[in-house]
């Protein structure tokens, strides 16, 4: 098995990415996990962790800003 790419990248950059909200809201909202996303696993993956220890007030965004 091959080891994918892997390269730097904050943890703001991670959070901002728009397939980070997706797993975000489907964890949120009682959605099981999407088959249908492929290229971006790992933002989406990523999202539905936060969202599983987050708690439900805590918005992602402050405005258009992210919320530290």
């Amino acid at each position: 098995m091959e080891q994918i790419l892997t390269f730097p990248c904050s943890a703001k950059d991670v959070m901002r990415h728009p397939t980070f909200a997706r797993g975000l809201d489907d964890i949120r909202t009682g959605r099981g996990f999407s088959a249908d996303v492929e290229d971006d696993f790992w933002a989406y993956e990523r999202g539905r962790l936060f969202g599983a220890i987050a708690p439900l007030s805590l918005s992602l965004f402050n405005g258009k800003r992210l919320n530290l």
